[in-house]
C-alpha cells in the first residue's frame, strides 16, 4: 500500500506519521477516523485523524468530498457561463460600435475614466439604445 490507507482493513496494519524523527511512526487507534492529515500547528506531523468513526470522519469521507467538489464545480460552471454570456454580449456592442474594447467591472456605472485611463465604461442597455436610435436615424424614422 502507498500512501494513505482507503480502507480500514488498510488502516489496521499502516503506520501514521512516519518521519526521520519516528521512523515508526504511530499505529492505528480503533475507533477513530482512518484519515492521515496534518493539522495547521507549528512544527506539527501527520497524524491520525482524533474524531470518533467507524471508517471515515465526515471531513475525510472521500464520497462526501467528491460530491461537496462537484457542487462547487456546478456552481462555478454557472458563474463561467454567466460570464461568458456577458463578454460575449459585449464584443458583440464592441463589433457594432466599430471602436472599443470589452471591460467588465461588476456593479460598474456609466463614468470617464481616470486620468491614467483613456476610455469610457457604459452599461450594456446605454449602448443597446445608442445603436437603436442611429439605426434609426439611418433609416430615416
Amino acid at each position: 500500500m502507498r500512501g494513505p490507507p482507503q480502507t480500514l482493513k488498510e488502516a489496521q496494519s499502516y503506520r501514521y506519521g512516519k518521519w526521520a524523527g519516528n521512523p515508526q511512526g504511530r499505529s492505528y487507534c480503533a475507533g477513530n477516523c482512518i484519515a492521515e492529515f496534518v493539522p495547521n500547528e507549528r512544527g506539527a506531523t501527520a497524524r491520525q485523524c482524533n474524531r470518533k468513526a467507524i471508517t471515515w470522519c465526515s471531513s475525510h469521507d472521500p464520497e462526501r468530498i467528491a460530491q461537496q467538489q462537484q457542487a462547487r464545480n456546478e456552481v462555478y460552471e454557472t458563474h463561467q457561463a454567466q460570464q461568458d454570456r456577458i463578454y460575449k454580449r459585449g464584443q458583440d456592442l464592441v463589433r457594432r460600435l466599430g471602436v472599443g474594447r470589452v471591460h467588465y467591472e461588476s456593479r460598474s456605472r456609466p463614468f470617464l475614466g481616470s486620468g491614467y485611463r483613456q476610455e469610457i465604461c457604459l452599461p450594456f442597455e446605454f449602448v443597446e439604445d445608442y445603436l437603436k436610435k442611429e439605426y434609426l436615424k439611418k433609416e430615416g424614422r
